[in-house]
């Protein structure tokens, strides 16, 4: 991920949300001060058969004393997976 020019002090200290049904899952934690945040993390979401249409939102945000801001996110769609698969590829987090 490149944060470049969101914030402008000493870099931008960035984490991620996973939101699943309007709900917060998951929260990495932030990553201080750089432009280029690596989280070489994983995580277990369970996704009841019934709600596998409702996509996944991956949200980056930038932490701050005051008010953390929203850098961007990305919508994972489930439907196109099979039962049980597990699939890794990149997405583009946009504003």
């Amino acid at each position: 991920m490149d944060a470049t020019g969101v914030d402008d002090t000493e870099g931008c200290d960035a984490y991620v949300v996973l939101r699943y049904d309007g709900e917060e899952r998951f929260r990495t934690p932030a990553i201080s001060e750089t432009y280029s945040p690596e989280w070489n993390s994983s995580t277990v979401i369970p996704i009841p058969r019934l709600s596998q249409s409702l996509p996944l939102i991956v949200q980056v945000w930038d932490e701050d004393e005051v008010h953390d801001e929203l850098i961007g996110q990305a919508s994972v769609n489930f439907i196109t997976l099979a039962r049980g698969q597990r699939e890794e590829r990149w997405h583009t987090v946009t504003a």
